[in-house]
């Protein structure tokens, strides 16, 4: 049977030690493993001290008391026929000698991080699932809160198709990190106000035009935006274009995650006057007035009331794939 070979993030326990620990690895070796995406580890990644240390302790020891691994020399039983940057690769039989006398080890992850796994694995499963619902089926419409109902092609079922799911937000989280990484936005914490707002909008009868956007806050939330508005005016095609920033005045710098959140979530109504340069005034049902924006808006001229719904989906700083099942008191 061909040798499993160790990478970072990969559980490890001393025989010595009271809990199970990830190994971690600050600088790659350039080496990446084809089955979980993470850079493979060598026989020097056995540093306990310093900035690029790998071995995290293990709690309380049965010999010292509070866990502190004294690791000095590399670790022991590695691959024989494989060198990752002049070292020998590390595999599942690997051990490393403790000088206090444990024996560290690579094993499974302890149960409450299985437990996280399979809930993120299940919820990967569920994401695919609706996302391949939604390419097969014939037809499709918008429900309400954001909610999508399709049918399948073979079955004739119609079934639920989130568009706030993990897919989604994952592609609105990446996309704007490109955007932001080339300039085209600027950056949470340099924002001037406290979000950014895009909407793309088209005439659906008369004056009447709907249309879906996202925001992005100083704290990095991420929000799907979806409204519909009356305009009397002039517009100058049936597609509408508009970005730009918006202030919350009950928000200040200091301000939780959460109450971004809080106050930037939900059915809100709004006024805006635009001629290329587009104002606007918004409250959310039903405390009334709480934010304004400014905007670059293409191509229409005139005043507009909206009905607008914004629901957050994500943030642009959360921790993704494997790192979301380590627990944060470890």
């Amino acid at each position: 049977m061909a040798e499993e070979y160790m990478t970072a993030y990969h559980f490890t326990k001393c025989d010595k030690g009271s809990r199970e620990e990830y190994i971690n690895l600050p600088v790659d070796h350039g080496v990446i493993s084809m089955t979980t995406g993470y850079p493979l580890l060598n026989a020097n990644d056995h540093r306990y001290e310093g900035e690029n240390k790998n071995i995290r302790g293990y709690c309380s020891c049965k010999v010292i008391g509070q866990c502190r691994p004294l690791t000095p020399k590399v670790w022991e039983s590695t691959a024989k026929k494989h060198l990752i940057e002049g070292a020998p690769a590390l595999t599942e039989n690997s051990k490393l000698k403790c000088m206090y006398g444990g024996t560290i080890s690579f094993c499974d992850p302890p149960a409450d991080v299985q437990k996280k796994m399979q809930e993120q694995e299940d919820a990967e499963k569920k994401a695919q699932e609706l996302q391949e619902a939604q390419e097969n089926s014939n037809s499709s419409y918008m429900g309400e809160d954001g909610m999508g109902v399709s049918m399948d092609s073979d079955t004739g079922e119609w079934e639920d198709n989130d568009r706030t799911g993990t897919g989604h937000a994952d592609f609105v989280k990446e996309s704007l990190k490109k955007m932001i990484g080339m300039g085209l936005a600027p950056k949470p914490e340099e924002m001037t106000g406290d979000y950014c707002v895009a909407t793309v909008g088209a005439n659906v009868f008369g004056n009447v035009s709907a249309g879906v956007g996202v925001i992005y806050d100083r704290k990095g939330n991420i929000y799907d935006l979806g409204e519909v508005s009356v305009g009397r005016g002039l517009s100058l095609g049936r597609v509408q274009i508009s970005a730009g920033e918006g202030n919350v005045p009950v928000l200040k710098n200091n301000s939780s995650s959460e109450k971004y959140i809080d106050a930037i979530s939900g059915v809100s109504v709004g006024i805006d006057q635009s001629n290329g340069l587009q104002v606007g005034i918004s409250g959310t049902l039903p405390r009334g007035p709480e934010s304004s924006e400014i905007k670059l808006s293409v191509p229409s001229i005139g005043v507009n009331g909206s009905l607008r719904e914004v629901v957050c989906i994500g943030n642009l700083y959360e921790k993704t794939n494997y790192e979301n099942v380590i627990p944060s008191d470890r």
